[in-house]
Parts: structure tokens; sequence; C-alpha cells
């Protein structure tokens, strides 16, 4: 309200964004009109669509029995072009990771995440945002999928080269793919040139960083051949020397687990 006062709006390229088919469109519209009466100040129709923004960049839920749930919501971007963004996106995501488990409060926030995209690019001032506490984060502990949708990225853009993002969004991309992946059960047989207890020591640490999707074998194997290793249901090996396998992928790591080692152990996992 001071800012407007003083006469210092937000810059906003009005026919960027559907401003008026946005949900929360009406909802803000009775909010201002109040605002101007309780303070008589006119607030412009960009100052309109920029707290209508500040709505729509928030995080909101639906209550416990609420009428309105995930489907219904996703209903209201069908026959829309950003359905048309989102279905592209989501056949990038899947090419990408086939274990991605696209439900329905995925695909929803797919189409979320892309409309707020569209709000950025509508407002240049939230588009100078190009980090978030968490970027630093993601780009080192999430390396292989921030890299992965940097790719999804570019390649979407191709269709919708006026559409700007950064590494903001991807940041927030990686977050939503992360959270969707869904791991398979597998079991792996370690192969450490080590006594027993450093290499207990390590398939714990291992354990403890991938979860319960991974089952470890670290019982000495004499002479391991490709036989034993489907005589014990074995899907991958972990080791860290070159081993002569051909029938499971073989996971090179250092005698301590790197961070990039243990990312390499969980591609194992989305195969």
């Amino acid at each position: 309200m001071e800012r407007v006062r003083k006469g210092n709006y937000v810059k906003i390229t009005e026919d960027d964004y559907a401003w008026e088919r946005g949900m929360f469109y009406l909802p803000v519209k009775d909010f201002a009109q109040a605002l101007e009466e309780k303070f008589s100040i006119e607030l412009p129709k960009r100052e309109l669509f920029f707290m209508q923004s500040l709505f729509s960049l928030s995080q909101y839920h639906y209550y416990e029995g609420s009428d309105m749930t995930p489907m219904k919501e996703i209903e209201l971007y069908k026959n829309k072009e950003i359905d048309q963004m989102a279905q592209q996106l989501f056949t990038l995501l899947a090419k990408a990771y086939p274990n991605l488990h696209m439900n329905e409060r995925f695909s929803l926030e797919v189409y979320e995440f892309l409309d707020k995209l569209l709000i950025d690019n509508a407002i240049p001032e939230w588009l100078m945002i190009s980090k978030s506490n968490l970027t630093n984060y993601v780009q080192i502990e999430c390396q292989q999928i921030y890299q992965d949708m940097q790719v999804c990225m570019q390649t979407w853009k191709k269709a919708y080269p006026s559409i700007l993002y950064n590494d903001f969004h991807l940041t927030k991309l990686t977050l939503l793919v992360r959270s969707g992946l869904r791991y398979k059960s597998k079991r792996a047989f370690l192969v450490i040139g080590e006594e027993f207890s450093i290499r207990h020591y390590i398939a714990n640490l291992i354990k403890n960083e991938i979860g319960d999707q991974l089952i470890i074998n670290t019982s000495i194997m004499k002479g391991l051949t490709d036989e034993m290793v489907q005589q014990h249901h074995i899907d991958f090996v972990i080791s860290n020397f070159p081993v002569a396998l051909t029938t499971v992928p073989v996971v090179i790591i250092s005698t301590i687990p790197t961070k990039r080692d243990l990312d390499n152990i969980r591609q194992e996992l989305l195969r």
C-alpha cells in the first residue's frame, strides 16, 4: 500500500499471462476492491495482477474433505496452452526417468510449476530471482537429476523459445522429480578387497545412504563368476576393483564410497 501511494508500480507484461482466467483473479479482485475502500486508494490493474501473482506463487493446500481435489484442479488446466506445455514436459521427464511416479499429485505440481514459470515471465522482477536457498544444495546433492533437468528444459524450450527459466526453476523441478522417483528393490554383491569389519562398515554406510530398496550381500565368493551371481539372484555388483562379469552391471566405488559412487548406485536402482 505504501509503495502504491508513492506511485511506484510494478512492471507487468499483461499479455504474457492469462491473468483474468487465473483461479485467483476473482478473489483477488474482490480483495483489491475492499482495500481500495478501506484505504481510499486506487489500485491499477497491474497491481491487482501483482497481488494475484503473490497468491499464485505461494504454497497452498486443500484441507481434508475439500470439494477441490488434485484431479479437479488438473481439469482447470485442460484445453489451455499450459496443458500442451505440460504434456510435452511429461514426455521428456518420463523418457529421462521411466520410474517416475506420475500420479495426480505429481501431475498437478508440474502444472503449477509451469503456471508459476509463466507468471515469473510476465513479471520481470520475479524472473530476476535466479536462485533459492536450496540451489547450491541441489546442484551438489542432486547433481545427476539437476543435469538431466537442464537437458529436459533445453529440449522443452525449443517448442517455447520465448519462455525464460533460470537456476531457481531448475532447482524446483529437480526437487519435484526427486520426490517422485520410485526405486526398484534390488540385491547387490559387495566385493571389497578389505577385511570383514571394513566390508561390513561399508555395507552399512551404503545401506544407510540408499535405504531399504537395496539388499547387500557381503559373503566371500572365491572366483566370482556370472553363474554364481545368477545363482544368488544378484542384480548388480559393487566393487572397489574391476570385476570380470558380463551378465550384471558392476559399479566401481572408492574404498569409502563418495557421493558420486552413491549416486551411481542409486542409478542402478532406477534401471
